[in-house]
């Protein structure tokens, strides 16, 4: 196998290559520097090589041939996309000189989001994900659609930090199943949509409060709260007289200091 001339190619900053050998690309000279070429997705590019020769023009991205090479060797994108991102290469047919190099950088809408997972509850439901790294600085905001799964009722939750990668949802329903759609955007448009499903608990699987919207000073006991162990009450009512979904009212005639003393004991967990 015979061995071509060595030749060194040279970015603005750094030694590209510093050697090629036979069967790949050969350099006759000079210094071929890396361009950066910008676009927004769903435009036209074309990519300019030097071709002062007007030689037979081969375009390759990162080993791929490119076919859409025009009669004076540039090379035409049509209605580019985020998967057109990437560095390309114009070269003489014969492979024996690397005329230009460009890395084609494509701004689109954001990818899909990734590592979605849902964490639910009886009442709510915790949602966290990861953006892509190249969306990262691009993302102006994440949205969450959810709806019950027979229901055509949707609801949403739009936030405006999307570095917080997480999200609580409430007011769900106990043991119901739930269809949640997640994506991210930026100012050239919505992303990709994930679909995720998830069955909230069973409402005697866990212990929650439910803080009612309209009166944040009101709370609605879940089933199974449980009674601070070892209290007795003296008075005419008990703990467990108190309804589900009542409130209590200290200042009510009926309830003892005992009463009160038992109840306030109860655990709970604050959601």
């Amino acid at each position: 196998m015979e061995l071509r001339s060595l030749s060194t190619l040279q970015s603005s900053s750094d030694v590209i290559f510093k050697f090629i050998l036979c069967c790949g690309i050969f350099v006759k000279g000079g210094q071929v520097t890396e361009e950066e070429i910008v676009r927004d997705f769903n435009t036209n590019v074309t990519l300019p090589c030097r071709n002062t020769q007007n030689e037979v023009i081969r375009w390759e991205k990162e080993g791929k041939i490119s076919k859409q090479v025009l009669p004076n060797g540039d090379l035409f994108l049509e209605n580019v996309q985020r998967n057109d991102s990437g560095l390309y290469q114009c070269s003489t047919a014969a492979q024996d000189e690397i005329l230009s190099r460009i890395r084609l950088v494509i701004h689109s809408p954001p990818a899909a989001l990734k590592n979605i997972t849902v964490v639910p509850a009886t009442v709510y439901a915790l949602i966290k994900w990861q953006s892509e790294a190249d969306d990262i600085d691009s993302i102006t905001n994440i949205t969450i659609k959810y709806k019950e799964e027979n229901s055509v009722e949707w609801h949403y939750s739009h936030r405006e930090n999307p570095s917080n990668e997480k999200v609580e949802i409430f007011e769900l329903k106990p043991n119901s199943s739930y269809v949640f759609q997640i994506w991210a955007s930026n100012k050239l448009g919505r992303g990709e949509i994930t679909n995720v499903t998830a069955k909230t608990l069973h409402d005697n699987e866990e212990i929650a409060v439910e803080r009612r919207k309209d009166d944040p000073e009101r709370i609605e006991l879940i089933p199974n709260i449980i009674v601070n162990p070892g209290c007795s009450v003296s008075g005419p009512l008990s703990c467990s007289q108190l309804k589900i979904g009542g409130s209590a009212d200290e200042d009510d005639e009926e309830m003892t200091t005992e009463y009160f003393a038992c109840c306030n004991g109860a655990k709970v967990i604050n959601v």
